[in-house]
């Protein structure tokens, strides 16, 4: 019968990936072992980008070099806008209202909106349309950290 390397998760199985006649018993190890795997490699991934991060902060930069990879912070800017007033105390008006617009009443169309933690749930209970169409308006936003081989 087939087996599964422990170590690396790795399926030992002859032919082209036919499941169908494995007992219960190897899927679910297979499975298990798989899971465990994948969840170890995003922990030791996890660790490489944090220590690219690092590399990047402590040299106040967005890119790293490294021959033959391209190493960028993808991370989106997120900002403390309660800090932000402190600009008020050292920039003129001027400056100031070119980037900043005091809270205030206003008349707007509210567009459309979806409460996916509803959503979500749709697809189990109503089935292949409703889970096609929810899967195609997903999006995976990247990483912070993206590394990408450019040649050599």
């Amino acid at each position: 019968m087939t087996d599964v390397d422990t170590n690396t998760g790795e399926i030992l199985t002859e032919g082209n990936g036919d499941y169908s006649g494995w007992e219960n018993r190897y899927l679910a190890e297979a499975h298990y072992s798989l899971n465990k795997t994948i969840a170890d490699l995003a922990q030791q991934r996890g660790r490489i980008e944090m220590e690219l991060r690092q590399r990047m902060e402590s040299l106040g930069a967005t890119q790293l070099a490294a021959e033959g990879y391209e190493i960028i912070d993808e991370g989106k800017k997120v900002y403390d806008f309660n800090r932000l007033v402190a600009l008020r105390e050292i920039l003129p008006d001027s400056v100031i209202s070119e980037a900043f617009t005091p809270a205030h009443e206003e008349t707007i169309d509210v567009a459309d909106k979806w409460d996916m933690r509803k959503v979500q749930h749709w697809p189990k209970k109503y089935g292949h349309d409703v889970a096609d169409i929810v899967a195609h308006s997903t999006t995976i936003l990247p990483g912070k950290v993206a590394v990408k081989k450019t040649g050599g």
